[in-house]
Order: structure tokens, then C-alpha cells, then sequence
């Protein structure tokens, strides 16, 4: 069997009461879940130490030979070869109060595969922008393709700052999809030397593309997007 995941005692203890309709921390459980991935992987030390009476599942995990390993043992285990942890942010624990690690939405498209799925999720996401930053240092040397990002950018009020200005001939053609968007000058560069392409909508919701804004609109080359609340 494979296990994705290990738990500290005390959200192994939670867990264990929220799957038994008894949480009386709902807020921890709410954090655990945010970096939750199924199964756990667990040992009868444990079991033993929460005082959690499980048969069936002592002995399956004994004849697995999970039965004395310390926590990070189990870890090493996992696929993801981490704890999580209610205060430890030291590796291998993942603090799900706050972490390097995150659990974000992402979709990938490899060669060949459609985009149509990821360009309704972004449009969805800009239908109620005010302000969007677009970050992509080689969108006019793609111009062709990167353009078609605009189409689907509402048809309302809104500004729209570029990290790396565009020729006054693009910027003319993006005024002729919608004529109430403003071109706005971006007074604090907020991808400084960054390589990856963004969209930063309302300066929260931010939308990571890793190849270019042009990959997404040729399926003859994989392209991955990651959706991040912005951390402020």
C-alpha cells in the first residue's frame, strides 16, 4: 500500500475524532485538511501512545511491519516523505500553519491536450477584476499568441499594468478588444527578476503559468498553471 503522508500525534489524534464525527477544533481540522493528501501512514506505537483501540488495524499494520518506527521513519515511508505538523516547520514537518509547502489548484496540459478547461478557470477568475498585472517578459516577442490571453479579459472598467512595457502597437491592439480598459504604468515592480509568467488579479488572486502565456494557446507544447491567493 502506499501512504502519502505522515501525522504529528496531536493531528493524528485530530483526525482520528473529526473522521468519528467528534472534533472538538474545528479550525485545526480545517488546516490539517488544506495540506491533506490521503492515506496516512501510521504505526501501532502510535495507535498505542493515542490510546486509539483499533484491532483490524493493529494487526494489518503489524503484518506490514509498521509497528515501532519513530515518526520521521514513517515519513521516509510516504510518497511525499513529509509530516504534517501543528507547529514545526523544520523538515520533514510542514507546519499547516503556515509553510514553504502549499497545497494549490493546479491543471497541466500536456502536448496535444486541449487548454480550453484552464482558459474557462482564468477567465472565471478575471470576470469580476479590477486591476490585473501581467507578467511576462517575452509576451511581444510571441505577440501572435500571447495576445489571445485578452480575449478572455472582461469587457469592463479596469486597469491593467504590464511588469515589462509592450510597443505602443500592442498596446493599440489590446485597446481594440475592449476600449474600457486603462493602460496604467506599474509603479512597484512586483516580479523583480522572475522567471515564471503571472496574472495578478486585485493583487490576491494569482495565477502562475510556467512556460509563457503563449503556451496556452499552443497544444504542441505542455504548459502547467498554478491558481495562489497572494500572500500579503
Amino acid at each position: 500500500m502506499h501512504y502519502s503522508i505522515a501525522l504529528e500525534d496531536d493531528l493524528y489524534l485530530a483526525f482520528h475524532a473529526f473522521k468519528h464525527g467528534k472534533a472538538d477544533d474545528t479550525h485545526l481540522v480545517e488546516r490539517l485538511l488544506t495540506l491533506y493528501k490521503p492515506p496516512h501512514i501510521t504505526n501501532v506505537k502510535q495507535l498505542e501512545r493515542l490510546g486509539i483501540e483499533n484491532d483490524p488495524l493493529r494487526m494489518q499494520l503489524s503484518q506490514a511491519g509498521l509497528v515501532n518506527q519513530a515518526i520521521e521513519e514513517l515519513a521516509a515511508k510516504t510518497v511525499y516523505k513529509i509530516i504534517l505538523s501543528a507547529t514545526n516547520g523544520d523538515f520533514p514537518c510542514v507546519n499547516i500553519n503556515g509553510d514553504a509547502i502549499k497545497n494549490n489548484y493546479t491543471i497541466t496540459c500536456d502536448p496535444g491536450e486541449s487548454r480550453e478547461k484552464a482558459l474557462l478557470h482564468i477567465q472565471a477568475l478575471l470576470a469580476d477584476a479590477r486591476d490585473v498585472v501581467v507578467c511576462d517578459r517575452y509576451m511581444k516577442d510571441n505577440w501572435d499568441l500571447s495576445k489571445k490571453i485578452f480575449n478572455y479579459f472582461p469587457d469592463k472598467d479596469m486597469s491593467i499594468h504590464f511588469v515589462y512595457e509592450l510597443s505602443k502597437k500592442c498596446i493599440s491592439e489590446i485597446k481594440k478588444i475592449a476600449s474600457r480598459w486603462k493602460i496604467k504604468p506599474l509603479h512597484v515592480n512586483l516580479y523583480p527578476g522572475y522567471h515564471d509568467r503571472y496574472l495578478l488579479i486585485d493583487r490576491e488572486m494569482e495565477i502562475v503559468i510556467t512556460s509563457g502565456i503563449d503556451y496556452l494557446f499552443d497544444d504542441k507544447k505542455e504548459c502547467t498553471i498554478l491558481y495562489r491567493l497572494k500572500t500579503k
